[in-house]
């Protein structure tokens, strides 16, 4: 791993305020703010190196999209491990603590694993679509990211919110 505690607490605070506080409420009824949002999440993965990938997929009418990063593992890389955040956030809300801070620690544990090879595949995702209106509906994001393992085993995953 590479880093020492002033740098990681330094780059979630950065994540934080670009998200939140440069970027603002994002939902796909603001869809300016979706593209920044992609456009940041891609530009940090690109900096450091890491390939990543777009889900598109209709979202009760709307195109919405997850962004994947994807290590394969070395052993069992049919195996997946998931570690996830969604980067949407309620409408009136800027989205500080749901959900910019858990964006941040994806993208800080993503920067910190990117040299280290696992056993298993290691997936990072940002999903789109976890807030109203489509919570609890097929349109959320980590609903449709799950239909993309193919034949492949998840192994263990964790989406988090509110870090």
């Amino acid at each position: 791993m590479n880093g020492d505690r002033d740098t990681i607490e330094e780059n979630l605070r950065l994540h934080v305020d670009r998200l939140a506080g440069l970027i603002g409420p994002r939902t796909l009824s603001k869809p300016k703010t979706i593209r920044a949002t992609i456009g940041y999440l891609e530009g940090q993965w690109s900096g450091m190196g890491l390939s990543h990938s777009r889900e598109c997929y209709d979202a009760m009418g709307d195109e919405a999209t997850n962004l994947i990063v994807e290590r394969p593992g070395t052993k069992r890389s049919d195996e997946i491990v998931v570690l996830g955040a969604h980067y949407d956030t309620v409408f009136s809300t800027p989205g500080a603590d749901d959900n910019a801070s858990a964006v941040a620690v994806l993208i800080e544990v993503s920067r910190l694993l990117r040299e280290h090879t696992g056993k298993r595949t290691a997936r990072f995702v940002a999903f789109a679509c976890e807030e109203p209106p489509y919570f609890n509906m097929d349109a959320m994001g980590n609903h449709c990211c799950t239909k993309c393992f193919e034949n492949r085993l998840c192994r263990g995953s964790a989406s988090m919110r509110r870090v």
